[in-house]
């Protein structure tokens, strides 16, 4: 599925979600946020959240019903959604040692595995992020154009005072999980 295609795909389905996606991705961002400079005891928060959005996501591009709690999902997962986004936070930010391009490779290798452990909660957090490198294999620079196609929209957003981002939040977050999906579909 090209770029286009998924964003096209992302609206229709944002269409009648739209305000509860906003507020998943609004809360979410907020807690993300108010979170972030804590180190370790920010990862034990965020990373839940993420597998919860993830999740939330999911369901909506599946066509399951959507609800707020949703997004709570990656609690119920508590210590592999913690240890995923502990090492992969630790292993992009040693690629990002080396240089900018490998750390933002290896960021784009790991960004499925929210998605893998919302959808297979028995899995660690380690074979998640293995998961999301074989998975994202041939396929991150697709990604990348993907997050390319929305830089339009993110100079909007700036423009705005950031506050634009608000919006374009679920809009760019139900096209990453199209793109998740995509792949799981035409998984060889």
């Amino acid at each position: 599925m090209k770029s286009y295609d998924i964003r096209l795909k992302s609206r229709e389905l944002l269409k009648d979600k739209y305000g509860i996606c906003l507020l998943i991705t609004f809360i979410g961002a907020l807690i993300v946020s108010g979170t972030a400079s804590m180190g370790i005891i920010g990862m034990l928060i965020t990373g839940p959240i993420a597998v919860g959005i993830a999740y939330a996501f999911i369901k909506l591009v599946r066509g399951m019903d959507l609800q707020l709690q949703d997004m709570f999902y990656g609690f119920e997962t508590f210590v592999p959604a913690f240890v995923q986004k502990l090492l992969s936070t630790i292993f992009i930010f040693l690629w990002f040692l080396l240089l900018i391009v490998p750390g933002i490779i290896k960021a784009l290798a790991y960004s499925m595995a929210p998605y893998i452990l919302a959808d297979n909660p028995e899995m660690n957090g380690l074979d998640s992020i293995t998961a999301s490198k074989e998975m994202m294999d041939g396929h991150k620079g697709r990604l990348f154009c993907l997050y390319l196609s929305f830089t339009g929209w993110f100079l909007l957003a700036v423009l705005t005072g950031f506050i634009g981002l608000i919006f374009l939040a679920p809009y760019v977050t139900t096209a990453k999980t199209v793109f998740y999906q995509d792949l799981l579909d035409n998984k060889a």
